[in-house]
């Protein structure tokens, strides 16, 4: 910063001493060819006249703009050789009277320093804008590390709600004039607050909006970057004339300027993005759309990552045939719920069911109508117990039902209630009728035992006392 300053001092010391002693020197040759006309008895041609004229017109100038320099240079050299030719052929001793190379000198000093002086100035366009670029590089980076530092939350978490709300954290983070924001998703015809920085988002979410209602749409501008300044006086005029400010009021926090941009994903509106200044309404300029357009392709980058994410999510959490949890997945959810009661003095039952024909099922029809047999039985369960119960599928033809807050008598309901669906709704298969035959055992915390890996164990056994009971191995 110093060395800078001191640079443009010294620049700005060089032109000053530059121009003056351009005066000075323009005033010596000019009182040199004064004199040597008094000595010619003071008569002055049509020549004379014009040089000076042209050097009382470029001292003007010259004090008055620098920028006269390198024209002044061209003109002062092509006339004081134009003066020489006239001398030539008028004078024969024209060496003697060479009153044009008085202004010869000058004009060629002229013509460096306003040459020097033009790539000075190209010089700072050049570094202005190479420091315009430096500028956007560095909010560049800055905005791509804070959506960077998102990933590992993404991939611990995949609710979407808490994605959003880290997302809109970092890019106010990012951006110097952004005070608050939020993030509002499209429903069908219908518009949702889900995630919000400086604003109660509970109260955002009270209010009923439409897609017709939002500016975007008021403005017919849906996929630019829109600036509002003064925003309390456009809602007041145009948006959310009755809710608005009641929610604003409560909230204590109104917005002065705002910045507002489409999310794209797979090709169709997502939402729009919200980036508040709540001091300036005059906060926000173009060059700030450009901000906001790197900021919605970050999130539509993440949304893309954060779909993909699901999908291995999925594949590790839930089985591919029935939609049951994964074995992997049901131990891990089985430990929470375990640690749970334990902290809580709470009970629950796990039931293991095993299928005693699958095999025989498959010889006979093929394991396409195996699959579908599994397929069917696992949506039976899911489809008469409450969403708290989860099944998993352990193993080929083995199920596990987790039932929270149960023992052995309402896991013992459970079992026959879906003994009597199945007997009421038998699998069908090219128009033949396959009834279900399962084995089960149940064991319950804590009145079994209160160790999870016996817990677990029991079940299982109890499971293989009960099919032994049908004379099945």
């Amino acid at each position: 910063m110093n060395n800078s300053k001191y640079h443009k001092v010294s620049i700005q010391h060089i032109r000053i001493i530059a121009r003056w002693m351009t005066v000075v020197l323009f005033g010596l040759f000019f009182l040199m060819a004064l004199i040597n006309n008094i000595n010619q008895s003071f008569v002055l041609n049509d020549v004379d006249i014009f040089l000076i004229t042209l050097v009382i017109i470029y001292l003007i100038g010259i004090l008055v703009s620098y920028r006269q320099e390198i024209l002044a240079g061209y003109i002062m050299s092509f006339s004081s050789a134009a003066y020489v030719i006239v001398q030539e052929f008028s004078i024969s001793s024209w060496f003697f009277e060479v009153d044009g190379f008085y202004l010869l000198i000058p004009g060629v000093f002229f013509m460096v320093i306003g040459y020097l002086q033009s790539e000075i100035n190209l010089h700072k366009m050049m570094v202005e804008r190479l420091k315009k670029e430096v500028s956007e590089l560095n909010q560049s980076y800055r905005l791509t590390k804070s959506m960077l530092d998102i990933v590992p939350d993404m991939i611990r978490n995949d609710d979407l709600d808490f994605i959003l709300q880290k997302v809109l954290e970092k890019a106010i983070e990012s951006i110097p004039k952004a005070h608050a924001g939020s993030i509002i998703l499209k429903l069908d015809d219908r518009m949702e607050f889900r995630a919000a920085v400086g604003y109660n988002l509970d109260l955002l979410k009270k209010l009923d909006l439409r897609f017709e209602d939002i500016l975007q749409y008021k403005l017919g501008i849906i996929h630019d970057p829109v600036i509002i300044n003064d925003v309390e006086t456009y809602n007041a005029k145009n948006v959310y004339k009755h809710t608005t400010f009641d929610i604003l009021e409560e909230n204590q926090i109104v917005s002065k300027a705002m910045m507002t941009h489409v999310i794209m994903y797979k090709h169709e509106i997502f939402g729009f993005i919200n980036i508040d200044n709540l001091e300036d309404p005059k906060a926000f300029s173009t060059k700030d759309k450009n901000v906001i357009k790197h900021v919605t392709k970050h999130i539509e980058s993440i949304l893309e990552n954060q779909s993909l994410i699901e999908n291995v999510y999925k594949m590790s959490r839930y089985d591919a045939l029935t939609g049951a949890y994964t074995r992997r997945y049901y131990q891990v959810q089985l430990k929470h719920l375990y640690e749970e009661s334990v902290k809580k003095s709470q009970s629950f039952s796990i039931i293991t069911f095993d299928l005693d024909d699958l095999k025989e099922k498959n010889d006979v029809h093929g394991h396409q109508a195996g699959d579908l047999y599994l397929l069917s039985f696992a949506n039976l369960i899911q489809d008469i117990t409450p969403k708290k119960d989860f099944l998993s599928r352990v193993g080929g033809d083995e199920f596990v039902l987790v039932i929270p807050n149960s023992n052995h008598e309402l896991a013992l309901e459970t079992v026959h209630l879906i003994e009597t669906r199945c007997i009421e709704n038998p699998f069908t298969f090219e128009n033949i009728k396959l009834f279900y035959k399962f084995s089960y055992g149940i064991s319950s915390f804590p009145n079994d035992t209160e160790n999870l890996e016996s817990l677990v164990k029991l079940s299982d056994e109890r499971m293989y006392v009960n099919k032994r009971k049908k004379g099945i191995q």
